[in-house]
């Protein structure tokens, strides 16, 4: 990665990549996470692992920016908790596996655009 932007591939799943700009130290905005040819489950590990090779720890903050997977979307328009759609549990895994502890889940509206912002902690 350039110290801002680094991306991510998955071998053998062309489809399969990750996105994540640190502009500011602790803070990892994800721009793009896309597993959908990953085993159903696997995206938390293509997070951190992706994240802890290339020593992009979300140590404040992690921004899951412009959220286009349908389910979290749904959640999101049912009112659920973040930490209860499907990229808010992918993220908590993620995060918990990299020794991190969620300590705020936020849904933020940026004009038609949804993100998803996690406050962190040890």
């Amino acid at each position: 990665h350039d110290g801002q932007a680094m991306t991510i591939r998955a071998e053998g799943h062309p489809r399969v990549y990750l996105r994540a700009e640190m502009k500011v130290e602790g803070e990892v905005t994800i721009t793009d996470l896309f597993g959908q040819t990953l085993p159903t489950g696997t995206g938390n590990f293509l997070l951190s692992e992706g994240l802890r090779k290339h020593n992009v720890i979300p140590s404040s903050r992690l921004i899951l920016e412009g959220v286009v997977n349908e389910p979290t979307i749904q959640s999101f328009k049912c009112g659920d908790l973040v930490e209860r759609s499907l990229l808010g549990k992918c993220a908590t895994r993620a995060l918990k596996s990299l020794g991190l502890a969620p300590i705020k889940y936020e849904w933020q509206e940026v004009g038609d655009a949804l993100n998803i912002v996690i406050t962190t902690g040890r």
